[in-house]
């Protein structure tokens, strides 16, 4: 049996641009960290359109259970219900 660790957020959604090249992307959770998928992977985000990834930033969310920690990242939590709209 394989274990997933990364966990799709149902209704979750982010434009993420790298390059000049935006893409829309499914968000996923990993115990209450926030992530996007991209190009083949998972890149955590946060507030003002911070990515752990330099040079991508997150355009739009769009999702609901989400609230940040100290430091400006994303987290899911899922059974409170805070609906977020719009970053940058």
């Amino acid at each position: 049996m394989t274990k997933v660790l990364f966990h799709e957020i149902p209704d979750a959604i982010a434009i993420v641009k790298r390059g000049g090249v935006e893409k829309q992307v499914a968000l996923f959770h990993r115990k209450e960290r926030v992530y996007a998928a991209f190009s083949g992977g998972y890149v955590r985000i946060g507030t003002q359109g911070r990515t752990s990834v330099p040079n991508l930033t997150v355009l739009d969310i769009d999702g609901p259970n989400f609230m940040t920690d100290g430091l400006g990242w994303y987290e899911y939590a899922e059974g409170k219900v805070t609906n977020l709209r719009a970053v940058k």
